[in-house]
């Protein structure tokens, strides 16, 4: 029977922009904020300068087939050699560190070590058509360094593969999340619920952080703000059956992901 109650959306897109500020990074690198954590070697410069990671350069990354060349498996992440992590690398690291925090799904997913990235100088004069993507059977990630959240967003895919590969997601949510999303409002971006699931934890957690330039604008050539407006759209119909099985799967991923997350606790808790 209809009440005529609004189920409350525990997924609603947060309406204001909710990322670490370079204050709080440059703080967070001083006071040494990610100690206890394993990720701190790679994101404090004291360290990192230690450690080594994979670089993309520009003019690879710019090329227009290097994510599906990515998701070929064309780059053989384990033998690719590694560099020293430059000082850049590893603040913009700590940045992302701290935006994971908040998102449970993308804090299970971000491994340093499993990112191939490529410097931001290397970028100059070149048109990046896509900011980053994942390798699922190769367990690696690709962040282009064209913004400052790819690497938030493609952890959070990879923290979904890992839930999947460590047998914590019901068939029936593993097989939604390879079904393509269901058409809602008029554009139709053709994506996976998979990449519809990882927009709607983005716009949850960070608000439209993702958006390039005005996210209003139904430019057609934006796909990335017309899979960010859909996931918006889909936060708005929880009554229909397809924002039904979206919500019954990010609920069981966001659980997932923090009873994971609170397992890997070192004793005595994170700090």
């Amino acid at each position: 029977m209809c009440t005529g109650q609004t189920q409350e959306n525990p997924f609603a897109p947060n309406p204001t922009k909710n990322w670490p500020n370079q204050n709080s990074v440059d703080m967070a690198i001083k006071d040494h904020e990610s100690y206890l954590d394993p990720i701190h070697k790679y994101v404090n410069p004291d360290y990192a300068k230690e450690q080594n990671t994979k670089y993309l350069e520009g003019h690879l990354a710019a090329t227009h087939n290097v994510s599906q060349a990515i998701r070929r498996g064309d780059y053989d992440f384990e033998k690719l050699k590694g560099t020293p992590i430059k000082p850049e690398t590893s603040k913009r690291l700590m940045e992302t560190y701290l935006a994971v925090q908040n998102n449970p799904i993308a804090k299970l997913g971000f491994d340093p070590s499993r990112i191939l990235d490529t410097d931001r100088k290397t970028l100059a004069g070149y048109e990046i058509l896509t900011a980053g993507t994942y390798n699922p059977s190769k367990d690696y990630i690709w962040d282009s360094g064209a913004d400052r959240y790819t690497a938030v967003h493609e952890s959070t895919h990879r923290g979904i593969s890992t839930l999947i590969k460590n047998g914590l997601l019901s068939d029936e949510t593993i097989k939604f999340l390879n079904l393509t999303a269901a058409k809602v409002g008029k554009e139709n971006t053709q994506m996976s619920n998979h990449e519809l699931a990882a927009r709607m934890l983005m716009l949850k957690y960070y608000g439209p952080v993702e958006a390039i330039g005005d996210l209003n604008k139904k430019d057609k050539s934006s796909i990335n703000n017309m899979q960010i407006r859909q996931a918006k759209e889909y936060s708005k119909f929880l009554n229909a059956n397809a924002s039904k099985r979206m919500r019954k799967a990010l609920t069981e991923i966001q659980k997932a992901a923090k009873k994971e997350n609170d397992a890997l606790l070192p004793p005595g808790g994170a700090f």
